[in-house]
């Protein structure tokens, strides 16, 4: 069974990547169609458009994490393969409506389906799927495990053609076999911050987009202080998605990524917190956003 690297540009995946060495490691980009977000460093464009082959505007993550993939390839001696579905303007008019909590579509469209369909295009049968989980967090492994189908592995759906009605036809696939190297040696946050302490690598602060719905209100304030062009996009979506109507023409009001407030909300919100306050407010960089 071929092995593959979740990568996600954080410290414990990548982490993960310099010790367990696997046939792939892959990583997930999230691509946004907003001028004013691209990255200001024009080296970012062509490095990106030479790794996805395919065009690129801007990603609703940090910039910083193409410097930290470019960096853990040269440190690691190891090829990190870019994967990438359609934008996330796309996924979300295709859905006609924004993720959230309790609909995540965008980890599954943006971040596994890509995983999975590089997977099964190119190895041809499931691998072992290696996730950054830590020591200490069991439950999100045991989430995972009892995600499985009944042979024990990953399966995710994706369209395969249309039928002759013309709707999409979907398909299943048994693509991975989820292994939690890290967790399993006991590995823990502080001994993979302090491996990387004194290492030739660049990270960004959080991974991720950096206005994910899963970010705490106050972080989101603080991330439309640091990166405004990108949470405009966000403010761009929701104000879009409170505008759109249902199939019987009711406009979606409640159309937004959180129930607790808008991101324009968030924004106007007056803190006296830094991104040093919410060092508690950690984020997943496991591979897979939010899992």
């Amino acid at each position: 069974m071929k092995t593959v690297n979740s990568v996600s540009g954080g410290q414990t995946s990548a982490y993960l990547m310099k010790h367990y060495p696997a046939d792939y490691n892959l990583f997930a980009l999230v691509r946004i169609n907003a001028p004013d977000a691209a990255p200001k460093d024009p080296w970012i464009k062509k490095y990106v458009q030479e790794k996805l082959g395919c065009d690129f505007v801007a990603t609703a993550e940090d910039d910083v994490i193409f410097y930290t993939l470019a960096d853990l390839e040269q440190f690691t001696g190891q090829e990190i393969t870019w994967v990438s579905n359609p934008t996330f303007d796309d996924v979300i008019q295709n859905h006609n409506i924004l993720p959230t909590l309790f609909r995540r579509f965008c980890t599954s469209e943006m971040k596994v389906i890509p995983v999975a369909k590089f997977i099964w295009e190119t190895v041809g049968e499931p691998v072992e799927l290696r996730l950054g989980f830590r020591g200490g967090e069991e439950r999100r492994v045991k989430r995972k495990i009892e995600s499985a189908n009944e042979d024990g592995l990953e399966e995710a759906q994706w369209v395969v053609g249309k039928h002759k009605s013309g709707k999409n036809k979907w398909k299943s696939h048994a693509y991975a076999k989820y292994s939690f190297p890290l967790f399993e040696a006991g590995i823990f946050n502080d001994k993979i911050r302090a491996y990387w302490s004194d290492k030739p690598v660049r990270f960004a602060e959080r991974n991720n987009c950096v206005a994910c719905f899963h970010r705490n209100p106050i972080l989101l304030n603080l991330m439309a202080q640091k990166f405004p062009e990108k949470y405009a996009w966000f403010e761009e979506m929701e104000g879009n998605g409170k505008q759109r109507t249902t199939k019987t023409g009711k406009v979606m009001k409640w159309n937004t990524f959180r129930s607790d407030g808008s991101y324009e909300d968030f924004r106007n919100h007056r803190t006296q917190l830094t991104m040093e306050d919410l060092e508690g407010f950690t984020d997943c960089d496991s591979g897979y956003c939010g899992l």
